[in-house]
């Protein structure tokens, strides 16, 4: 938090924090609400990766607790999306899959929803109705509902190769053989 501020965990670093993944990460992931000019690389041997939101996409931050003091962090449902938006920040959809796998049921869809509409991106919705509806998560169908879809088809995740069945019922060419 000393770095930039505004700051919160995001992306893979705020997945672990909250136990939503097994994976390690080898760099912070810290999100703020304006650009850095001159990110941080390496400090005191950790690794950071500064991810410059615009303003409206920095939300969703709670407050938690560590040895050291409070720092601010995504929530569950933000984290979620925010995977969903910039994936190579959390290891790909297929991470994002089995951290929704894991704690899905637990998961305040309301604001998951709510989050996912605000980002702006409408593939976004796409890959988090579509993994809602694949792992069984809930009324996928309330979210198709609130957005209109854009036409063609986006993949479902955008860090792999373009190939795969097309699903039309949510816009998405599926590139993801294990979702967890």
């Amino acid at each position: 938090m000393h770095l930039v501020s505004p700051a919160a965990i995001a992306y893979w670093s705020a997945l672990k924090q909250h136990g939503m993944t097994e994976q390690i990460p080898r760099t912070v992931f810290v999100a703020t609400n304006h650009p850095v000019r001159y990110p941080p690389k390496e400090v005191l041997g950790f690794y950071y990766k500064i991810v410059s939101l615009r303003p409206h996409r920095f939300s969703g931050i709670e407050k938690d607790w560590t040895d050291d003091g409070p720092f601010s962090i995504t929530d569950r449902e933000k984290t979620i999306v925010d995977g969903l938006d910039l994936p190579e920040y959390t290891g790909g959809v297929g991470e994002i899959a089995r951290a929704l796998r894991r704690v899905g049921k637990d998961l305040d869809h309301k604001k998951l929803f709510g989050y996912a509409a605000k980002i702006g991106n409408v593939a976004v919705m796409k890959r988090l109705g579509f993994l809602m509806k694949a792992l069984t998560l809930g009324d996928a169908e309330t979210l198709r509902e609130q957005v209109e879809l854009s036409k063609g088809f986006s993949p479902l995740d955008p860090l792999l190769p373009r190939k795969g069945k097309y699903d039309r019922r949510w816009g998405l060419q599926v590139n993801v053989k294990d979702l967890g």
